[in-house]
């Protein structure tokens, strides 16, 4: 299983599988924390992370519904093993995931990760197959819920990628 299968199967799953209404959810594939223009920025006078400006969201969904408080979910791809050990040994990689959203789930295949090895604040999430009439999907699977917490505002770089994706699409959902 690809990282685009598991991609696909989070804008089934946001799209249609756990939607309340059509365009409940804003899902965003690769969100940028920044643009990139970190080599432009850090000789200004203001002190910059250099970590703001070189991660990404793998799957960033925003739910558009005041009834659900326009929830952030940051997602992170695991599909291997070996690629998810190495995120569980460094948590500063998934540190502004967990600062910029409400819950934060690791996506993955099926029995790649037990749930007792997920960190405390985290969720998981499996790709499954289902079947609606004659055309199967994959979709996401909830094997162990996120705890919910409030989010930092989200920077402008951010929104300004989130905006950028949705104009480029001329739509509010971008597809993998």
């Amino acid at each position: 299983m690809t990282a685009n299968d598991i991609k696909k199967a989070a804008h089934y799953y946001y799209s249609w599988y756990h939607s309340f209404a059509v365009g409940e959810w804003i899902v965003l594939f690769e969100a940028y924390i920044s643009t990139g223009e970190f080599s432009t920025l850090k000789n200004k006078p203001f002190t910059v992370d250099p970590l703001e400006y070189s991660r990404s969201i793998d799957v960033l969904t925003i739910n558009m519904r005041p009834f659900k408080e326009y929830r952030i979910i940051a997602h992170e791809i695991k599909t291997s093993r070996n690629d998810f050990l190495r995120e569980i040994k460094h948590p500063e990689k998934r540190a502004l995931a967990l600062k910029y959203s409400n819950q934060f789930f690791f996506v993955t295949p099926p029995k790649l990760v037990k749930p007792s090895e997920i960190p405390p604040g985290c969720g998981l999430l499996e790709v499954i197959e289902t079947q609606f009439r004659d055309t199967k999907y994959l979709t996401l699977n909830r094997i162990k819920n996120s705890a919910i917490s409030p989010a930092a505002p989200l920077p402008m770089s951010l929104m300004i990628h989130l905006l950028s994706k949705a104009y480029r699409s001329k739509g509010a959902v971008t597809r993998p």
